[in-house]
Formats: structure tokens, sequence, C-alpha cells
């Protein structure tokens, strides 16, 4: 679950401010206070939307599942779960944390609703954050870092999902990685066997002419060798997981760029499953 609003979170700091529905905070009494982001709200989340990547710039989201549209005549965004329910609708609303002021903030969304692109207006007009906004503000972020922070899929569904996003979006970086990684894993077996020969062949001329006890570790060299060339299904599985998942990070498509980059995040931090 902690991919449900990650990249959301991500995109606050660097272009949204986020809100509860409704968005704009001036629509709401001062004294009313932010209904609390449950579990449950979150959990619901993500079995029906999840965010994908920031382009480079920062102004790009994509969508894993689910799509986004405009909303409130342009002045909200809709994330709209797989099933066409309505889950939340967002303010757009620039920050800008150097004057800790909000502007309305500019969207294009594709055609398909898989990506939204942020602008700011060069006209942008600048206003403090009202104890509303700052509320519901502090409200997600508490729940992101208490609630999505905490769990996640793990590097193996991760796994799985970029093999079907790449299938379905962009094949060449996953299955090209994988050649290119099974290959090199191939290689490094029969590299490590001739090495393992040659040390071989060199102990049993040395045992046979020098230093005969040295004839043990031939034969155990040998049977290294041996072992280096069984391996090659093993080496190549390997190289096959490694490569597919490394070559996607380089792809021009956000969703399959982004899910391989969720991939090895979860397996640097040692999560899983």
């Amino acid at each position: 679950m902690k991919n449900v609003l990650k990249p959301l979170a991500v995109a606050v700091s660097a272009a949204v401010t986020i809100a509860t529905v409704p968005a704009i905070a001036s629509a709401a009494p001062a004294e009313a206070a932010p209904a609390p982001v449950s579990h449950a709200q979150i959990q619901q989340m993500g079995q029906q939307f999840r965010f994908g990547s920031l382009s480079q710039d920062a102004n790009t989201l994509s969508v894993e599942k689910g799509t986004v549209r405009l909303a409130d005549n342009n002045r909200g965004l809709e994330l709209v779960g797989y099933n066409g329910s309505v889950l939340m609708t967002l303010p757009l609303l620039g920050f800008d944390a150097s004057k800790q002021a909000i502007y309305t903030l500019n969207a294009h969304v594709a055609k398909d609703g898989k990506s939204v692109t942020f602008q700011r207006p060069a006209d942008a007009t600048y206003r403090p954050l009202s104890a509303i906004e700052k509320a519901r503000q502090a409200k997600l972020a508490a729940a992101y870092r208490s609630e999505i922070g905490k769990t996640g899929d793990g590097a193996v569904v991760d796994y799985i999902n970029l093999a079907k996003v790449s299938t379905n979006k962009d094949p060449l970086y996953f299955y090209l990685g994988g050649v290119l990684g099974c290959g090199a894993g191939i290689a490094l077996s029969f590299v490590a066997a001739a090495v393992l020969n040659a040390g071989g062949w060199l102990t049993y001329l040395i045992g046979y002419f020098i230093l005969w006890p040295v004839w043990f570790l031939s034969a155990i060299l040998y049977v290294a060798a041996g072992i280096a060339v069984l391996s090659v299904p093993i080496t190549c599985a390997a190289g096959w997981f490694i490569g597919s998942a490394a070559l996607p990070v380089a792809s021009d498509n956000p969703e399959v760029k982004g899910t391989a980059k969720r991939f090895w995040d979860n397996l640097f931090h040692f999560n899983w499953f």
C-alpha cells in the first residue's frame, strides 16, 4: 500500500498541494476540522488507484492503476478508480515553499487519463495557506507516514507487475535487458569455468613435477570448473532477472519506469514480499 500515495506525496512537494474533498478551502467554514484519512480508506484507494512516477522535471505524473480527469471547471483533479468510481478530488493548487504560499495550477490530462502534466501560470498570484489547508495537508502527510510508509507490495509483486506492464507498454527494455542479463550470466559461468580449469591444469603440473600433494588441489579445481559449467541455467536466470528489471529504468514510458524504480527501491530495502 505504500505505493498508493507515495508518488502523490512527492507531487505535493514538487507541484501540488494536497487537500481532501472539497478542494477549495475558502468554501469550508474556518472552524471546520478536516476528517482523518483512515486505514480502510487508504486500503480502498490502493485497490482502485495507484500513481506511477514523476517525470525528470517533476511536472508530469503518470497513473498505473485507474485514471485521472479534470473536474470543477478545471479547478480540480479527480482520482478515478479502475471501476469508474471517484475516490478523491485534488485542488489544482501549486505550493511555493520559498514563499510558503499557494497559487492556481494549470493541468493537462492525457486523453487516456494515464498521466497529468502540471504547469505554473506565467501570471500566477500567490496567497498564504489557510488554517484549514494547513490542517488538511498535515492530516494527509500523517496518514502517509503512519499507514502507507510501513507497508507495500514488495519486490516480488513489483517484478511481476513490471513484467506485465512492460509487455503491454514497452516490451523492448524488459526483454532486451533479460537477454543481455542472461548472456552475461552464461559468459560469467564459462569464464569462471575457464579460470578454474586453468588453475586445475597448473596445479596438476606443479604436483606432477614439483610437489605431488598439490594434485589434490588440482582435483578440487576441476570439480569446481565442472560446477561452474553446470551453473549456466542458474546464472542465466539470475542475469535475466537483474537485466530485465534494470534496463526498464531507462524506458521512456513513465509507468514502466516507475514500476522498475519501485522494484529496486523495495529490493534494496529488503521489502521482498
